[in-house]
């Protein structure tokens, strides 16, 4: 949301993050992604220009992902979708 809040995460994004389903709803993006600067939600960004960061799974380790946001008309607004991408394997 505008917030930086997960509204809504899929099956993968959980297994991806280790977390039990439902888990990463509600949570900030911030928590399992590092501040994203200018991409941070809220703020006006191109869509589909992914990034190499290290995401953070719920036991605290790290691994790289592909991270892209793109916005779309909400209903609370402008909203972002993260588009989040475990890159572990193709960079070995």
């Amino acid at each position: 949301d505008p917030r930086g809040v997960i509204r809504a995460a899929n099956p993968t994004a959980e297994t991806m993050f280790a977390c039990p389903p439902g888990a990463l709803t509600g949570q900030r993006l911030v928590t399992r992604l590092p501040p994203l600067g200018n991409m941070d939600p809220g703020h006006p960004h191109a869509g589909g220009i992914a990034v190499c960061l290290t995401a953070i799974r719920q036991d605290g380790t790290g691994f790289p992902v592909e991270v892209a946001l793109s916005d779309y008309d909400g209903p609370d607004g402008v909203e972002s979708l993260a588009f989040v991408i475990d890159v572990a394997e193709r960079d070995r």
